[in-house]
């Protein structure tokens, strides 16, 4: 009975709780700003990405432009070709 009566007594002290909740609020909220910077981040190269995928077709599109034939006589050959 003693013990138990002991147990009951010692308590550990309120400021050991409040410290421990203040570190996981501490650890939360890095965690969020965290969460932050790395959308931005992906943002940044999504944006990056698309801009640079938008460069290459423009390009691939001029390059075919300038590749493809001018007139239906060079694509097809002569119109009303030779028998």
């Amino acid at each position: 009975m003693d013990r138990a009566i002991e147990g009951a007594n010692i308590k550990p002290d309120p400021q050991l709780k409040f410290l421990q909740n203040s570190e996981t609020l501490v650890a939360v909220n890095e965690r969020i700003e965290e969460a932050q910077n790395y959308r931005k981040e992906l943002k940044d190269f999504e944006n990056q990405e698309a801009e640079r995928v938008e460069l290459l077709r423009q390009k691939k599109l001029r390059e075919a432009a300038q590749d493809a034939p001018e007139g239906p006589e060079e694509r097809n050959g002569p119109v009303g070709g030779e028998d």
